[in-house]
């Protein structure tokens, strides 16, 4: 069987694998039987050896055999395949080539070969393990939280500047984003509202057509930002959602990328 797969545990399965979480990874824990529902988001919690991931790091396993995913620095996709036995395999792997700090690129390319590496699987309860060939763990993975796109008021932070720079926003929460659950996007600009529609895909994104409404006198910088703003979302492909966190405050922050894993535009979750 391809894809999806279905498995049903109990109340002591469950119990022992949680158990076996706690074993270091790179040991192969005793009990977990491999197996299990896969598909879904997950964040990178953990990796054999001394290498972290890089914060943010996420891998969804996507439908009809889709893989996708943020690796530290750049996003990549993929497909896998999954068995009733647990068996998994990954294939033709890719990934944007953008740069990043050192310290950040050595956790991305830990992630991608431990990745390239899995061979089977097992699913418990919120959390998934990923084996290697001799059943030594290579990744620990977290259910992602539900907190996407939709539900909540994004407030711009920074935006692309059409030359490979990103401008901040002035004031943050000028302009916004709000992501319907019935695949429209709205919000407003420093001197008015703007209108379109999107979709989703595992990782990736599109944005439609804008559609831009002037609800006020623009002076000229207003009138800049709106524009390269509204051109820097369209020119999204993919799209990831990560918990930051500044002197004990956490908050969730939104990132647009384009194809090339440049940073089109970057939001802060409004806490209204």
């Amino acid at each position: 069987m391809r894809g999806r797969v279905g498995f049903g545990m109990g109340v002591a399965v469950a119990t022992a694998l949680a158990i076996a979480l706690i074993a270091p990874v790179g040991c192969a824990p005793s009990g977990p039987p491999k197996g299990g529902e896969l598909e879904g988001a997950y964040e990178v919690v953990r990796l054999a050896g001394k290498t972290r991931p890089v914060p943010g790091t996420r891998i969804e396993f996507g439908p009809s055999d889709r893989l996708s995913g943020f690796s530290g620095v750049n996003t990549f996709q993929g497909s896998w395949y999954a068995e009733d036995d647990g068996s998994l395999s990954i294939e033709n792997l890719a990934s944007t080539l953008m740069a990043g700090p050192p310290a950040s690129m050595l956790g991305e390319q830990a992630f991608l070969d431990a990745l390239a590496d899995v061979r089977s699987y097992a699913r418990f309860g919120d959390n998934a393990v990923l084996y290697s060939a001799d059943d030594q763990v290579l990744i620990q993975l977290a259910r992602e939280k539900e907190a996407r796109l939709t539900g909540v008021t994004w407030l711009l932070v920074g935006y692309a500047d059409g030359t490979g720079g990103v401008i901040a926003a002035r004031p943050k929460g000028n302009v916004t984003a709000t992501f319907g659950a019935s695949d429209r996007l709205e919000g407003r600009t420093g001197c008015g509202r703007y209108r379109c529609t999107y979709a989703v895909s595992g990782a990736t994104i599109e944005i439609g057509d804008l559609k831009s409404v002037k609800t006020s006198p623009c002076p000229t910088k207003l009138a800049s930002e709106r524009a390269l703003y509204l051109d820097a979302i369209q020119k999204a492909t993919s799209w990831r959602i990560s918990t930051t966190s500044n002197a004990g405050d956490t908050m969730l922050e939104l990132e647009l990328r384009d194809p090339t894993g440049e940073l089109m535009a970057r939001f802060e979750a409004s806490r209204r």
